[in-house]
């Protein structure tokens, strides 16, 4: 049962008010204007662990639907690519085509092989 203010995850309106802010303004300051609380008040928040943590958990979510919107143009993107790098008219576009995409697909394989070393972890602690 919430007591104070206080749902479920220990936070209370403000604070959840401040986290929606923080995600949505370019700045901290911004942030702090929209939610109607002050910078001593942030900063004795950022020592309570359930501040702590419900703000980085916003923030994973917020990355992860940036990252998601990104894979899905990512087959369009490639595609352009490659038709740039073989059949643009100006061999200096058809270079930085066949560079970027390159560069592209290394990226893709950089980021499949951590996503694939952050499961590992998770399974070798699960087992501790």
């Amino acid at each position: 049962m919430a007591t104070n203010g206080n749902d479920d995850d220990g936070l209370n309106p403000r604070q959840r008010r401040l986290i929606a802010e923080l995600l949505r303004q370019h700045t901290a300051n911004a942030a702090l204007e929209a939610a109607g609380v002050g910078a001593s008040t942030l900063s004795r928040w950022r020592r309570e662990p359930a501040f702590v943590q419900a703000l980085e958990s916003a923030q994973r979510g917020l990355f992860a639907d940036g990252y998601a919107q990104l894979l899905s143009w990512q087959s369009g993107n490639l595609a352009e690519l490659q038709r740039l790098a073989s059949e643009a008219d100006n061999d200096g576009i058809r270079l930085r085509a066949a560079v970027a995409l390159e560069s592209a697909l290394i990226r893709r394989y950089e980021l499949l092989a951590l996503g694939d070393l952050e499961r590992r972890i998770a399974a070798l602690e699960a087992q501790l």
